[in-house]
């Protein structure tokens, strides 16, 4: 690999309709873990946090999204960082209910791993075709070794970006945050939220051969 990295790699889920799950939970137990890098580069295997770095698909296409506070409790001791690719998501940081599933609000303190999100903002947020942006959530391990200042994450990130960026769509991030600051985030995302639940009840009452992947009942309620 370009970056001299020795990656392992986890196995995932699919349902019998193809949907594509999450990472199966026998991957992220630590002895298990500890065997795959035994395998490929033995002399971290022993280490406190043998991984420099542990990618997680934050959500899936077909919706499967984690519960990122999990996560971090789960493999957060074995790894310096965490980056979680939310290209699918980006919007959990919004919705009350789905706090946990945001890397963005935990409270982390000097023992736990750094953090990075990947957005695909012109996905699920309000950006143009191709927009993403980078978010680093890492000071409470400012300090320490394994911190990676921001010099490095700037160079590392102008290596890959072009000589002759297209403007606007740097434009379109700027407005896509403006449009998300303060309660106008969360107002627009519930709205958001109820005009999809009442479509899948519609779907429900009124469809026979297309139904939504949701159970017809929740906390027994329709």
């Amino acid at each position: 690999m370009p970056t001299c990295a020795t990656p392992v790699y986890l196995e995932t889920a699919r349902n019998p309709y193809g949907f594509i799950g999450g990472i199966d939970a026998h991957c992220f137990e630590e002895s298990y873990l500890r065997e795959l890098i035994a395998e490929v580069a033995p002399q971290r295997a022993k280490e406190a946090r043998p991984f420099r770095l542990a990618v997680i698909q934050l959500g899936t296409y077909d919706g499967t999204i984690y519960n990122a506070r999990q996560v971090v409790d789960k493999i957060g001791h074995l790894c310096d960082y965490i980056l979680f690719d939310s290209a699918w998501v980006g919007y959990e940081q919004f919705i009350p209910m789905m706090a946990d599933c945001s890397p963005l609000l935990l409270d982390l303190n000097e023992n736990d791993p750094g953090i990075l999100v990947t957005q695909s903002v012109h996905k699920q947020q309000a950006g143009f075709s191709q927009t993403s942006q980078i978010h680093k959530k890492d000071s409470h391990i400012k300090g320490q070794q394994r911190y990676v200042p921001h010099k490095r994450m700037n160079n590392a990130f102008m290596m890959h970006a072009s000589t002759s960026p297209f403007y606007p769509l740097f434009a379109a991030l700027d407005i896509n945050a403006k449009m998300h600051e303060g309660v106008s985030g969360r107002n627009m995302w519930m709205d958001c939220v109820v005009n999809g639940i009442n479509a899948r009840k519609l779907i429900l009452d009124n469809c026979q051969h297309i139904r939504p992947f949701v159970p017809e009942l929740v906390d027994g309620k329709p």
